[in-house]
């Protein structure tokens, strides 16, 4: 339950059993997630690219609120489609958890 379960969990796994937890106490924890750092530090170290690479503004990550919002931001400002590239390709994780929250009317977290 702590965050280093929890940061292991958010890369690897599907879900967690969250045993024995207020509701307060779970929102904490499920709003907390994965910290987004060591997933962008991955994404730097695979192009080789440092921080404040204009590159990293264009990338979709968080919950999915902050998700909608960077998509609506491309909307607000004209556009009508994005295509969307994953940081793990060639592996499908990524685009089948993306896939599914659509499926499923949730914002994806990504």
């Amino acid at each position: 339950m702590g965050p280093r379960a929890l940061a292991l969990t958010a890369r690897c796994a599907d879900g967690w059993e969250a045993s024995y937890l207020s509701p307060a106490d779970f929102a904490m924890r499920w709003q907390r997630g994965a910290p987004l750092d060591p997933l962008i530090d991955r994404f730097r170290a695979a192009r080789g690219i440092e921080r404040g690479h204009p590159l990293l503004d264009t990338i979709l990550a968080g919950d999915g609120e902050a998700i909608d919002d960077r998509m609506a931001g491309y909307g607000a400002v004209g556009a009508t489609d994005l295509m969307l590239g994953f940081a793990d390709f060639p592996s499908t994780g990524m685009l089948e958890a993306f896939a599914a929250s659509l499926l499923h009317g949730r914002s994806p977290a990504c």
